[in-house]
């Protein structure tokens, strides 16, 4: 396991940036804590910044607070598990964010390796992250409407798939 802190205004970094990595046949367990990335300043916009990644080895995160933070427009990735490794979060929460110009992945998983569904808090649009299809939801709340769950569907245009018209969202 590797733990890599957050960083000072005076350390200059210039790979990309992970809060904890599983990379061997081991098992982590982290439950009812706080996981951390937050990138220093310096760090160069065309970086990463993990929360928890996952490229052989298993990580098990349970009640646990997973912070992803950037405020220069790094790429972000709350859970990201290669082929060979496995991550399962559940009743985790999520603190994602970065600068202007980037994205904000809670999932990154090709090889369907991560177990960690999620329902978002209710808003009047669903969250702009990305994800996997089938991965997150949110209730969708617009002023004067009906409340309606909202599936992550990376098939639709708008990357939401709404239940009650069962449709993509506009």
């Amino acid at each position: 396991m590797v733990i890599t802190d957050e960083g000072s205004d005076g350390v200059a970094v210039t790979n990309d940036m992970t809060g904890i990595g599983v990379n061997g046949a081991v098992e982590v367990h982290v439950y009812g804590s706080v996981i951390r990335a937050i990138a220093p300043l310096q760090m160069p916009s065309n970086s990463k910044v993990v929360g928890v990644n996952v490229s052989n080895g298993e990580a098990h995160i349970h009640g646990t607070g997973i912070d992803v933070l950037s405020t220069a427009g790094n790429q972000i990735i709350a859970l990201r598990a290669s082929t060979t490794g496995m991550i399962h979060a559940n009743a985790s929460s999520y603190n994602l964010s970065t600068g202007p110009g980037d994205t904000v992945a809670r999932v990154s998983d090709p090889g369907h390796r991560v177990h960690a569904p999620y329902l978002w808090e209710t808003h009047d649009t669903p969250p702009s992250i990305t994800s996997v299809t089938g991965y997150d939801m949110a209730v969708v709340a617009p002023v004067g409407g009906s409340p309606r769950l909202v599936i992550y569907d990376s098939n639709c245009a708008s990357k939401w798939f709404d239940t009650v018209t069962q449709a993509c969202r506009p």
